[in-house]
C-alpha cells in the first residue's frame, strides 16, 4: 500500500464507481489525490522497484529449489506473492540474452576477426615473398605464411573459406596474389552474378531452365557471391551474428510447441488445459535461462583460470539442467518415476527435432536476409 494522501471523495477517478475503502472494487485503482509531489513520485518509484525485486527473487528461490512448485501455486490461485509468469519470462529472457549478446558471443566475433587478420597476413607475406631477394627474409616470410595457414586450414575445413587461400605448399601464382581476398569458385551451382545467371537462363529453352525453387536458391547464391566477392568469412560472420540475435524469437516460438507436446503427453489429465502446460513451460524456461547463465559462467571461469574445479562444476551443472526438467515434470504432474522417465525421454526427442528445425530455419532465414 502506498502512503499517498487518500481522497475524501468516494467516486473513482478512473471508472466513476463508488469506492468502498482505499481501492476501487471495480477497476482496482487507488483512491488518492491526483496531484503528487516530487517526493511522493520518488517514493512510489522506489516502492514499485523493490516490490518487483522482492517478488522476483522470491519466485526464483522457489523456481530453482522446488521445481514445479511455482506452477502448482499458480494453478491453486495463490498468485499475489509471486511474479506473474509472463512478466517473469520477459524480464529473465531480456537479462539472459542481454548478457549472452554482450559477453558470451564476443569470442565468436574475435575468432572471425583473427581469421580476417590471418588472411591479410598470408596475402601480404605472399606478395612480399615474390619481391624479396634476401634468403633470411624469405625464410621469415615463409614461417609467417605457415603459421597463419595452420589456423586458416581449420576455417577451410568448416567451409568458411576456400582452400586455395591456404595452399602455401603449391606454387603461388601472380593471378592469386593480385586478388585482395579469396574468391568463391564460380561454378554451375554458384553463378558469378544475378545478371549473368539470368542471361544464361534466358538463353536456354524453357524445358532446360531452372524451376522456381532451384531458381530462387541459385539467384540468391549468385547475389551473395556478387555482394561478398567470395569473402566467406565476412558472409558467415554476418549469418552467425544474425542467427544469434534471432535466438530470443526462436525461443519464444518454441514455447507453444513445448507446451503442446506436454499437453499431448498428459492428455488424459482432464484437469489440465493447454494454458496450464504453457504456464509450466514459462516457469521451466525461466529456470533454465538462469541455469544456462550459471553454466556459461563456470565455462568462462574454467577458461580464464584454468582451474579444474570449474570444469567439474560445469559438468555437474549440465547434469542439473537435464535433471531439472525431469524433477519439474515429476513434481508438477505427479506421475510415477517410470512414467515420468518415459515421457521425459520422448519429450527430449521431440524437442531435439523441433529445435533442429527451428535452428535450420533461423540460419536459412539469416542467409536469405543478409
Amino acid at each position: 500500500m502506498s502512503h499517498l494522501k487518500e481522497r475524501t471523495e468516494k467516486d473513482c477517478l478512473n471508472c466513476g464507481a463508488q469506492v468502498q475503502g482505499r481501492y476501487c472494487h471495480v477497476c482496482g485503482q487507488e483512491n488518492t489525490e491526483p496531484h503528487e509531489s516530487f517526493g511522493a513520485l520518488i517514493q512510489h518509484f522506489v516502492f514499485d522497484l523493490f516490490h518487483f525485486d522482492g517478488k522476483f527473487f522470491e519466485s526464483v528461490k522457489y523456481l530453482l529449489f522446488k521445481p514445479g512448485f511455482l506452477t502448482k501455486e499458480y494453478m491453486r490461485g495463490r498468485r499475489l506473492a509471486y511474479l506473474n509468469p509472463i512478466r517473469m519470462y520477459i524480464f529473465t529472457s531480456a537479462i539472459f540474452f542481454l548478457i549472452i549478446f554482450n559477453f558470451f558471443t564476443k569470442g565468436v566475433t574475435d575468432e572471425f576477426e583473427k581469421g580476417r587478420q590471418k588472411e591479410l597476413a598470408v596475402k601480404a607475406a605472399e606478395v612480399a615473398l615474390l619481391k624479396e631477394k634476401n634468403p633470411a627474409k624469405i625464410d621469415s616470410l615463409k614461417r609467417i605464411i605457415n603459421v597463419a595457414d595452420s589456423s586458416l586450414r581449420e576455417l577451410n575445413e568448416a567451409g568458411f573459406i576456400q582452400d586455395d587461400t591456404i595452399n602455401s605448399n603449391k606454387k603461388i601464382s601472380r593471378d592469386t596474389l593480385n586478388r585482395n581476398v579469396p574468391k568463391l569458385r564460380t561454378t554451375d551451382d554458384i553463378p558469378e552474378s544475378v545478371p549473368y545467371y539470368d542471361s544464361v537462363q534466358k538463353s536456354l529453352p524453357k524445358s532446360a531452365q531452372d524451376g522456381f525453387v532451384r531458381k530462387f536458391i541459385r539467384r540468391k547464391a549468385a547475389a551473395m557471391n556478387e555482394k561478398y566477392q567470395g569473402r566467406r568469412l565476412e558472409m558467415w560472420e554476418k549469418v552467425i551474428d544474425k542467427s544469434i540475435h534471432s535466438l530470443p524469437g526462436m525461443m519464444m516460438i518454441s514455447l507453444p510447441f513445448f507446451a503442446f507436446i506436454l499437453f499431448m503427453l498428459y492428455v488424459r489429465n482432464r484437469q489440465l488445459f493447454f494454458v496450464d502446460h504453457l504456464i509450466f513451460t514459462l516457469h521451466l524456461y525461466v529456470a533454465q535461462y538462469i541455469n544456462l547463465l550459471v553454466l556459461l559462467t563456470f565455462s568462462t571461469l574454467a577458461e580464464l583460470s584454468g582451474w579444474r574445479i570449474f570444469n567439474w562444476l560445469f559438468f555437474i551443472q549440465v547434469l542439473l539442467i537435464f535433471f531439472y526438467l525431469y524433477k519439474s515434470m515429476r513434481n508438477f504432474y505427479g506421475q510415477s518415476r517410470s512414467k515420468t522417465i518415459v515421457k521425459y525421454a520422448f519429450l527430449n526427442f521431440c524437442l531435439l527435432i523441433i529445435f533442429s528445425f527451428l535452428s535450420m530455419f533461423m540460419v536459412v532465414n539469416s542467409l536469405l536476409s543478409i
